[in-house]
């Protein structure tokens, strides 16, 4: 009996001591596009998320037909880097702007943001005909 409550005292004992372990609370991130052109509705556009531009680990949002344009994803706490570029364009003839301006994120744990994109004007090609 007596190894018993000694060893429940010892578990007690280190339990108080021990720092509590939180999970980490991650921020929430809809992202949409908004006004889509006829011409691009069968398209994708894909959103980056991460450090910067050159960032391999950044996460990848792609935004087509399939999800309605719009996907949510949760990230952890940090600033991020927001870029989004027409799939398959090479050169960038279709220009994307954030609605908002928005091009650093700052995500908070438990926070909500959203990140809507449109088209920043025609197309090159489209323009010139």
């Amino acid at each position: 009996m007596k190894r018993v409550l000694t060893i429940l005292f010892f578990v007690t004992f280190i339990m108080v001591l021990a720092p509590p372990c939180h999970a980490a609370v991650n921020g929430e991130i809809a992202v949409s596009l908004v006004d889509i052109p006829a011409e691009l509705q069968e398209r994708s556009v894909l959103v980056t998320l991460g450090s910067g531009p050159n960032d391999t680990d950044a996460v990848l949002v792609t935004l087509n037909g399939l999800n309605q344009h719009s996907q949510t994803v949760t990230l952890p706490e940090g600033t991020y880097y927001c870029n989004a570029a027409v799939q398959y364009d090479a050169l960038n003839d279709w220009p994307l702007r954030e609605v908002d301006g928005t091009t650093f994120l700052q995500v908070e744990a438990g926070g909500q943001y959203e990140l809507q994109y449109e088209f920043a004007g025609e197309s090159y090609i489209e323009g010139k005909q």
